[in-house]
């Protein structure tokens, strides 16, 4: 069962670049959170990561798990 894709597992999964990505990875209020810091900083990553508290390149994977670009 563990390999088997996470909606035959009964879980639900949000598709995701790199395949499915379980929902509990998907959190609309961080996601919100991140695209308002970019915005603010206009979209320059290193300012948005710093007023985030998160490093350039933790930020940079969430963009691209939450499908943020500019």
């Amino acid at each position: 069962p563990k390999h088997l894709p996470l909606f035959l597992r009964g879980g639900i999964c949000v598709p995701g670049p790199g395949g499915e990505i379980p929902s509990a990875e998907v959190s609309p209020l961080e996601r919100e959170r991140i695209l308002e810091a970019l915005k603010k900083h206009n979209w320059r990553r290193n300012a948005a990561a710093r007023e985030l508290g998160m490093d350039r390149t933790t930020l940079w994977r969430k963009m691209k798990r939450y499908r943020l670009q500019h």
